[in-house]
């Protein structure tokens, strides 16, 4: 049954809700994105209210979903942790992010630009790099990629591969005698 409006009411309530929720989600959107939108709006706090979890919404066989619960994340966080100056400059990006951007660019051969680009299109991209929740814009510009590469050493790259080879082998996508010779 169509719901019929009178004067721009509508006349089943269930539907008014419905319709008033809608409105709520698009005033917010609105008001986070407009200029001076950074500041919290108890609008935007409802919104949330209505956003899905990016676990819920995507497949859970898909490759990314499974290989973001296979890397060692928290072993990335203590490892690259050393990079960062907790009482200097701006609040850094987190390594998560940072290096599941790497791992995404080189998995699929993107350049920084189009990684970020990916990403603000891709729910498994943001799902990989440790969002619950869909986002619209970067976490970031390119250049902050290019620094995060710059300030890597031996070590964490070592521990960059390691995870990668580690990852391929428990997805099946290495098999150990393949590569034995180039270990």
């Amino acid at each position: 049954k169509k719901p019929v409006f009178l004067h721009g009411i509508c006349e089943t309530r269930k539907t008014f809700r419905v319709y008033l929720g809608l409105y709520k989600i698009a005033t917010a959107y609105i008001i986070h994105n407009s200029p001076g939108g950074h500041m919290i709006n108890t609008l935007s706090k409802q919104c949330e209210l209505f956003s899905n979890k990016l676990e819920k919404m995507l497949d859970h066989n898909h490759p990314l979903f499974i290989a973001s619960d296979l890397l060692p994340w928290s072993v990335f966080e203590k490892e690259f942790g050393i990079l960062y100056q907790e009482k200097k400059g701006r609040p850094g990006i987190p390594i998560r992010v940072m290096v599941g951007l790497h791992f995404l660019k080189y998995m699929r051969n993107l350049s920084d630009r189009k990684v970020l680009r990916e990403f603000t299109e891709n729910a498994y991209f943001q799902y990989f790099c440790g969002y619950s929740q869909f986002k619209t814009s970067p976490p970031m510009d390119e250049t902050t990629l290019v620094k995060f590469r710059h300030r890597l050493n031996d070590e964490c790259l070592e521990l960059f591969l390691k995870a990668t080879y580690q990852m391929g082998l428990d997805v099946g996508l290495i098999i150990k005698r393949e590569v034995e010779n180039l270990i």
